[in-house]
């Protein structure tokens, strides 16, 4: 073999071998996260943050600082117990119950006196009925002319739903259970069974479905105060829908979520399709900012009138799997993650002191230009 092709050969050789160095480290990486995914905590939680790490930090970290004077102080303190009990809301319903001792003892054993009450010593117990069921009894009161009997009168019920034993109490309490406790309703049947009722599920079901026809009006309202706040947040989670007329029990459909985390007010609509085009009708007539997450169905959306705000959880998801594949090594990626750290830090602090909205973001505005979150306008 010549001395050039020698040359080359080597020089091929160390490409080669840099290229499959390389792979080997990408390949190592990715078995690390899958050994973390199946394996591991599912906390995202990031270690090692210093100030030292945290760019934006850079002026105050590296001017001279001033030597602290420090003294030795010891002392004894009492060993904590447990914590401070939360106090019950005042707005709870308390009823009184008096303790006290019987006639015969309210005499002094030494020389007869009676004893004087001289305080009390008040503690509060916390006390739970469980859902009572009662019958209410409707008696509608018929009239009619005493002269010709030819005109009568009866009243009418005002029921919600006319024709059945639903009472508003009832509905109230089903919907609780089932949407908000995601209590089957067979549990419900078995807990009006073990009274002696018999509710079946499939009554329940019904019900449901007719009242939720009733509130559309409400929901119109709630969504209307959604869009003129300015602000709505978006997202689409899978779910899986048994007995679903034309489709397959294993098919996915999508529950989407729209709500205003200030006003407090989350609708949730269900769609077969998560797609571009559900977001786009859900959001027709807004106009303002729009939080959602990276799914190319957003793409599918006006470019006027909406200003596209990224998630901070997934974007902050993206700088932990590359911190991860670099092992955990300081770098952009570390640097990333002290940064979102840092506003997660603020925002926590922002909540424990019930700042309003127009406070936090007095509070946001002196930021440093580098840590705003980006937007991106449509």
């Amino acid at each position: 073999m010549k001395c050039g092709e020698a040359r080359r050969f080597t020089e091929h050789l160390q490409k080669e071998n840099k290229h499959l160095r390389e792979e080997l480290e990408r390949l190592h990486s990715i078995i690390r996260l899958l050994k973390k995914d199946k394996f591991g905590s599912k906390s995202e939680k990031y270690e090692n943050i210093s100030t030292e790490q945290m760019v934006f930090n850079e002026i105050e970290v590296e001017a001279p600082k001033a030597p602290v004077e420090t003294e030795q102080i010891s002392y004894i303190r009492k060993k904590k117990g447990r914590g401070k009990k939360k106090p019950i809301p005042e707005d709870v319903p308390r009823e009184e119950v008096i303790i006290d001792i019987p006639e015969d003892q309210k005499i002094c054993p030494h020389d007869g006196t009676p004893l004087k009450q001289i305080g009390e010593v008040v503690n509060e117990k916390l006390k739970t009925i469980p859902a009572q069921t009662s019958v209410v009894l409707e008696k509608r009161l018929k009239y009619a002319c005493p002269c010709c009997e030819g005109h009568m009168a009866e009243g009418k019920s005002n029921s919600i739903l006319p024709g059945t034993i639903a009472t508003p109490e009832l509905l109230s309490f089903l919907i609780f259970s089932k949407f908000f406790q995601a209590l089957p309703l067979y549990r419900l049947e078995e807990l009006y069974r073990l009274q002696g009722i018999d509710l079946k599920r499939s009554t329940m079901a019904r019900w449901l479905v007719q009242i939720s026809q009733k509130l559309i009006p409400l929901w119109n309202v709630l969504e209307e105060k959604v869009f003129a706040s300015g602000y709505v947040g978006i997202d689409a989670t899978t779910v899986q829908v048994l007995k679903e007329e034309g489709r397959k029990a294993r098919t996915k459909s999508s529950m989407w979520v729209r709500g205003s985390p200030e006003l407090g007010i989350v609708l949730f609509d269900y769609d077969v399709s998560g797609g571009g085009a559900v977001a786009k009708r859900l959001v027709t007539g807004y106009k303002g900012a729009l939080q959602a997450d990276a799914h190319k169905g957003y793409g599918a959306l006006e470019r006027h009138n909406l200003i596209l705000l990224g998630c901070m959880m997934h974007s902050r998801r993206r700088f932990y799997k590359a911190w991860l594949e670099a092992k955990k090594q300081s770098g952009i990626a570390s640097e990333g993650l002290a940064m979102i750290k840092f506003l997660y830090d603020k925002e926590e602090a922002y909540k424990k002191r019930n700042l309003t909205p127009q406070e936090r973001k007095k509070w946001r505005d002196e930021f440093p230009s580098a840590l705003r979150a980006p937007c991106f306008c449509l």
